[in-house]
């Protein structure tokens, strides 16, 4: 079985007997994927070409044991929802999700409460499920009842940690991928982190050709600073390489 979806940051990676990036390597791997004893492979793909997607819609290379996911970029998704409405189907994101339990939601949620239960529960359904139904014991809904019920929380972003770096305040940017790390996990973190310094990499080069770029931070951090971190993360072989790439990008350290 073959599944594509969108590619976020909140993807549970632990599932999956495999988390390969490289297509070429998958299709290594295919031949030595036998039928288990028990149960199906579990395999993700992480944005692959569109030219290898098709391939695996259109023949029949990926067997009926394995379970395959392949996730993309928005744009990628929608292309493919056009070629083949009846195969991709389009995922919501959390926060649509959110908004439909909202509308069938009976209480009154007074001003910014709305972001504020998403901030504090974070983007799993369940917990938002189960934060709306503690709720709705009361008929408005305000910061009150909020704190009554959730405590505050600091939440921080891969784009967050990936500018601290940039910037060399080591001391906070090691806190806070502390705290990214608690919140989605290692390897998800890696990977948020990886496509941050992409876009910041690629907004660099925008800059130095005098094009617009809403990557405010390529103004005051010079070429070799992010060049480094981006070659560290793409010169990474697997997310456990997390910590060591970040060390040497302190130390400006290059890999062998």
């Amino acid at each position: 079985m073959i599944q594509i979806r969108k590619h976020s940051r909140d993807i549970d990676f632990n599932i999956y007997d495999y988390v390969i990036e490289d297509s070429d390597k998958f299709l290594s791997l295919l031949p030595f994927l036998t039928p288990k004893v028990e149960g199906d492979w579990h395999v993700i793909i992480i944005e692959p070409k569109l030219a290898f997607i098709r391939m695996c819609l259109d023949t029949e290379i990926i067997p009926e044991y394995l379970d395959l996911v392949i996730t993309v970029e928005q744009s990628l998704l929608d292309q493919l929802y056009l070629e083949r409405p009846n195969l991709v189907e389009k995922e919501k994101s959390n926060w649509d999700r959110y908004l439909d339990m909202l509308a069938s939601f009976s209480s009154i949620l007074a001003n910014k409460t709305m972001y504020e239960i998403y901030r504090r529960c974070g983007p799993r359904e369940d917990n938002l499920r189960a934060a709306l139904d503690t709720l709705s014991q009361y008929p408005v809904i305000t910061m009150r009842e909020i704190n009554k019920h959730f405590a505050p929380v600091t939440r921080v972003y891969a784009k967050q940690v990936v500018q601290a770096f940039l910037r060399k305040h080591y001391s906070s940017a090691w806190k806070m991928l502390g705290i990214l790390e608690a919140d989605i996990g290692s390897t998800v973190a890696f990977y948020a982190m990886r496509k941050s310094i992409r876009s910041v990499f690629q907004a660099k080069c925008k800059y130095l050709r005098n094009e617009e770029t809403t990557e405010y931070i390529v103004e005051s951090v010079d070429v070799y600073t992010i060049i480094l971190l981006y070659w560290l993360f793409e010169s990474a072989t697997s997310p456990e390489q997390l910590y060591p790439i970040l060390l040497m990008f302190e130390r400006r350290q290059i890999p062998c």
